[in-house]
């Protein structure tokens, strides 16, 4: 996943639809504006096992 940065950093999977709570057999998932909170939440799905997950911003 991608914060809001998807088009930028290219991170977005078009043919595999996009997370939410009516639609959860997507695969893309929208933090915002949150890099901080994506980075947590995704090494927490990685702890948790079963996914394989990335997610990617820009470095400063």
């Amino acid at each position: 996943g991608s914060a809001d940065l998807a088009p930028s950093n290219k991170t977005n999977m078009d043919s595999r639809g996009d997370f939410s709570t009516e639609d959860r057999s997507g695969s893309n998932l929208h933090f915002g504006v949150r890099e901080h909170a994506m980075a947590a939440i995704t090494n927490g799905m990685q702890a948790h096992g079963g996914l394989q997950t990335y997610c990617s911003t820009f470095f400063v």
